[in-house]
């Protein structure tokens, strides 16, 4: 009796992975969803800048100026952005990047 062999499929006709994007992630907050430039985490001016609880250069490096723009109308009341309320969204967008921290 003849015994048959299976052969291996050649690496190169599997299909491809889907690409992804490792540097990005959606995150929701206050019903705004963000892209956020997780690259930025990787900044140590970014990490000092909040280390000096000065968060503007940090919102900058994980935010464009869009999505800046929507979380200043989303927060403005009676025509102002307070600081209160800034520093407060970004510390939850922190804690949507890093839910564990």
């Amino acid at each position: 009796m003849t015994e048959i062999k299976t052969v291996k499929a050649p690496q190169d006709r599997r299909p491809k992975k889907a690409d992804v994007d490792d540097s990005k992630r959606v995150v929701q907050v206050r019903d705004l969803e963000l892209t956020i430039d997780l690259s930025a985490m990787d900044d140590f001016e970014v990490i000092e800048a909040l280390q000096d609880n000065n968060f503007v250069p940090a919102l900058r490096a994980l935010l464009d100026a869009e999505q800046i723009a929507k979380v200043k109308d989303a927060l403005r009341e009676d025509g102002r952005v307070t600081l209160s309320a800034m520093a407060e969204f970004v510390g939850e967008l922190f804690q949507e990047i890093n839910p564990n921290s």
